[in-house]
């Protein structure tokens, strides 16, 4: 399979999960962590975003002879796609896995364009722009909204949810909202 194909593939199925978690349909987080987690792996190995493959053995004999300096794209763009994942499943530290993406990414085109200034690497700025403007969206979006929208169903667990969050270390707020999650699980 191209990896290009498998890059859009994915792409596609994290923005319908994105969508029927909007929707709150059943299976949107599994879909949603299974495409996400399958772009990071992609991008972590990102030698095909330099290479004219198109075939999966000729990728990974190429993985090997690609230039180190730009593999940090692709941890950058894994690196932003994980604190995403974080922040929409209310994980601790998300934004700052973010902003260390946006970072790697950022110094990695800057030693890039300083180093080679003749040298165009358009498929690489245009994943830059799209994955960083969507890793700057996202970290620009309160928990307190993300929480709302996806809990608006059930404002009372959404409510003491924000509470725990706020106060991690209260018992009688995470007994509660463990008591109204098994609740809504009935």
């Amino acid at each position: 399979m191209n990896m290009k194909k498998l890059e859009l593939i994915l792409s596609i199925l994290t923005i319908i999960a994105v969508i029927m978690k909007l929707f709150l349909l059943p299976w949107s987080a599994q879909i949603f962590i299974f495409a996400m987690m399958g772009l990071c792996l992609i991008y972590m190995s990102s030698a095909y975003l330099y290479q004219d493959t198109t075939n999966l053995k000729e990728f990974f004999k190429q993985i090997i002879t690609t230039q180190k300096k730009l593999r940090y794209f692709g941890t950058g763009f894994s690196t932003i796609l994980i604190g995403c994942l974080f922040k929409l499943s209310f994980w601790e530290h998300s934004n700052t896995i973010i902003i260390t993406g946006l970072s790697i990414i950022t110094v990695s085109l800057a030693v890039h364009f300083l180093q080679r200034p003749h040298l165009k690497i358009k498929m690489i700025m245009h994943r830059a722009i799209i994955i960083g403007g969507i890793g700057l969206i996202v970290y620009s979006i309160p928990l307190n909204a993300i929480i709302d929208v996806q809990h608006r169903s059930n404002p009372e667990y959404a409510k003491l949810l924000k509470k725990s969050f706020k106060d991690p270390d209260n018992k009688e707020i995470l007994d509660k909202l463990y008591k109204l999650q098994e609740e809504i699980d009935q």
